[in-house]
């Protein structure tokens, strides 16, 4: 499952108190793996804890997600979700697929 934004809000760095990071918590508790996009943040940061996943670029994350998760409508997403069968394996919780 690829995660699209972890932020709090869109265009931000700032995952505390995100939905975004619940959803993907809870997600990697029913045993998916996991890559996560997020643009904001630094290769090296960790906002996930222990859970085992990774922040990877988009064109990685759409070679290797079954299903695609878009959690935070940041600007940078507008236009990605496209190409031959791709709209079947996104879930937009924000809009970001029109």
């Amino acid at each position: 499952v690829a995660c699209w934004g972890l932020a709090y809000k869109q265009n931000s760095n700032d995952t505390r108190n995100s939905p975004a990071l619940h959803i993907t918590k809870s997600i990697a508790e029913l045993g998916c793996k996991l890559v996560i996009i997020e643009p904001y943040l630094q290769a090296d940061c960790n906002p996930v804890g222990d859970l085992d996943c990774c922040l990877c670029t988009f064109e990685n994350a759409k070679k290797v997600a079954d299903i695609n998760c878009i959690l935070v409508p940041h600007q940078l997403f507008n236009g990605m979700a496209t190409g031959h069968n791709y709209y079947e394996r996104i879930i937009d919780f924000c809009g970001v697929v029109k």
